[in-house]
């Protein structure tokens, strides 16, 4: 995702990049920096999609505002190949995480039933 394409989603949920860059903890200077870049990483466009209150997947929906007025298919399929890339990504890495907590919970249900077993035998 581009630093305008995050710029114009921020536009449309009404929030300032002065707004973002106060709760972000960030200098407005340096959030500008980011939103001018020509490809903004997944993890920093988690972190202003929590200051602006909206989920990632907003900040990732096509919008109708281009730089130039209109869409190549071209550009549009590249870009949305992109974006899903980024998103698959993403997914992943939540699957992945809520993986290692289910398996963290397992242990713990068998250790508590193992626990639960040898107090009740004596």
């Amino acid at each position: 995702m581009t630093g305008q394409e995050l710029k114009a989603k921020l536009m449309e949920v009404g929030k300032t990049q002065k707004d973002i860059a106060d709760l972000m903890g960030v200098t407005a200077q340096s959030l500008s920096s980011v939103l001018s870049a020509k490809d903004v990483k997944s993890g920093t466009i988690e972190k202003i999609a929590n200051a602006a209150g909206v989920p990632v997947s907003y900040l990732y929906k096509e919008t109708d505002d281009t730089s130039n007025g209109s869409h190549s298919s071209q550009a549009v399929g590249d870009g949305a190949m992109a974006t899903n890339s980024e998103g698959v990504k993403e997914c992943l890495e939540i699957i992945r995480k809520q993986q290692e907590s289910i398996d963290k919970l397992v242990d713990a249900i068998a250790a508590l039933s193992h626990s639960t077993s040898r107090t009740s035998r004596t």
